[in-house]
């Protein structure tokens, strides 16, 4: 295989398809590998469009870096295990000791609740539920970070009304509003 000249200016051959392939696989952006090439991020743009190969290779390699992304993501979820090796050298460089220890890493669950959030949004979801058995029913929506106490107030004072309700479905999303529907008025 001849050897691939990237110089500034480069005009298209072929060879850049592969070249292209690999710097996306590494998590290069296009603007990234314009600069590789010499090129601008537009020229790497149009390239794409005009050649379809030249597409592929750059949607091959992005999918390669997500899926080793992916893979490392799922390692660290699950918990794995490690050797770690410490050596100790003597003042002219000689191996004086070695010791390995085998280690694990624990499961990460944040991240197993991410990627099942992510990965499979249809049968995974983020949110909290509060059910509360009483004679009416309220349906409180909590958008942003909620945290259990805070959860834990808002049905406190709610049940502290003279007249008892429901709380069903709080739900934590990203924005902070608070929306309730079925919230029994004075002349119920």
């Amino acid at each position: 295989m001849e050897k691939l000249s990237i110089h500034k200016g480069a005009k298209f051959n072929f060879t850049h398809i592969e070249v292209a392939k690999k710097l996306k696989e590494a998590g290069f952006s296009n603007a990234d590998i314009g600069w590789a090439f010499g090129l601008s991020k537009s020229t790497i743009q149009s390239w794409i469009k005009k050649y379809p190969q030249f597409d592929r290779a750059i949607k091959d390699g992005k999918e390669a870096a997500i899926g080793h992304i992916v893979a490392k993501a799922f390692r660290a979820a699950s918990g794995y295990e490690y050797e770690e090796v410490n050596e100790k050298y003597d003042k002219d460089g000689n191996l004086k000791s070695k010791s390995v220890f085998k280690k694990h890493q624990a499961s990460n669950p944040k991240l197993i609740m991410w990627l099942l959030c992510n990965l499979d949004p249809d049968s995974w979801k983020s949110e909290h539920k509060i059910l509360v058995e009483q004679d009416k029913q309220i349906t409180v929506k909590l958008d942003g970070k909620v945290a259990s106490k805070q959860i834990e107030a808002l049905a406190g004072k709610l049940l502290d009304e003279p007249r008892r309700k429901i709380i069903e479905n709080v739900e934590v999303t990203d924005n902070d509003k608070i929306i309730t529907r079925g919230l029994p008025g004075k002349n119920d």
